[in-house]
């Protein structure tokens, strides 16, 4: 039986989230990113690579313990066009 197939505007947003997510690993690899995040969700390496390529949605429950092994507020990843670093968190940089 063939996959269902993702609405335009669900694939839209699972590639941007994915390059979200992508961009804000930066030099860190796949590994140490899923790493952090099996401390409090479970999530593979492979997993999270589908995530980054659009292949998977990101899960409600990830987002959070995610955007905390990024180091990040969980709306640099869901909401990036609302997202306002903390001007601490810039200065620390």
């Amino acid at each position: 039986m063939p996959a269902k197939k993702l609405p335009e505007s669900e694939r839209i947003e699972r590639l941007r989230i994915g390059a979200t997510i992508r961009a804000l690993r930066g030099t860190r690899s796949v590994d140490e990113i899923a790493n952090k995040v099996n401390e409090t969700y479970p999530i593979s390496r492979a997993f999270l690579a589908n995530i980054e390529a659009g292949r998977r949605g990101l899960p409600a429950e990830a987002a959070a313990p995610l955007a905390a092994a990024l180091g990040v507020d969980i709306l640099a990843i869901i909401r990036p066009d609302y997202y306002e670093p903390d001007a601490s968190f810039q200065d620390a940089a």
